[in-house]
């Protein structure tokens, strides 16, 4: 798609890094009391440690997603100066910040499911989110097999159909 789309996409996903490795802070403190509760059998404890791991992660998340829906040319515009990349990556990037509550949500789900032995279904399910989000980026991304070619912003739109078909598959199997 060329240097610009590249270029957006990179830059986009920059900040989302950022949001990653503090959503993941707040799921990596969860899993360890939950892996301690879990060698105790205080599967109350669990409980109430994944609830306020959960709230804290879906403050961050919605945090984020404000920022970056609203602002997201902004953020862009803090790691380059080209105005095209900042239009073509701030659409990207708002497309990205729906995910974001999502993968808030997902996290700490997983986390805490990793610390309790149950390691198979976050890892099935991240599994078909990785291979959804690569058949719908071929489509949606190139305009394959029928589907609109919308370059940049199918990137966007498959990462939060996949991130939310993730989220579904582990609170839905977790009930």
């Amino acid at each position: 798609l060329g240097e610009q789309a590249v270029a957006s996409v990179g830059l986009g996903n920059q900040f989302t890094m950022i949001f990653i490795m503090v959503a993941n802070g707040c799921a990596t403190g969860t899993g360890i009391f939950a892996a301690q509760y879990w060698g105790r059998r205080y599967v109350k404890h669990i409980r109430q440690t994944f609830t306020i791991g959960l709230r804290y992660s879906l403050l961050i998340g919605i945090a984020f997603s404000i920022v970056t829906i609203f602002f997201p040319q902004q953020i862009i515009a803090f790691y380059s100066p080209d105005p095209a990349v900042q239009i073509e990556g701030g659409n990207y990037l708002h497309l990205l910040g729906i995910s974001y509550i999502f993968f808030s949500i997902t996290v700490v789900y997983a986390a805490t499911l990793r610390s309790t032995k149950l390691v198979m279904l976050p890892l099935i399910a991240s599994g078909i989110a990785l291979l959804l989000n690569a058949l719908l980026n071929y489509c949606l991304i190139l305009g394959n097999f029928g589907f609109p070619r919308m370059g940049v912003q199918g990137a966007g739109i498959s990462m939060i159909i996949a991130r939310a078909v993730e989220c579904g598959i582990i609170v839905i199997s977790t009930r």
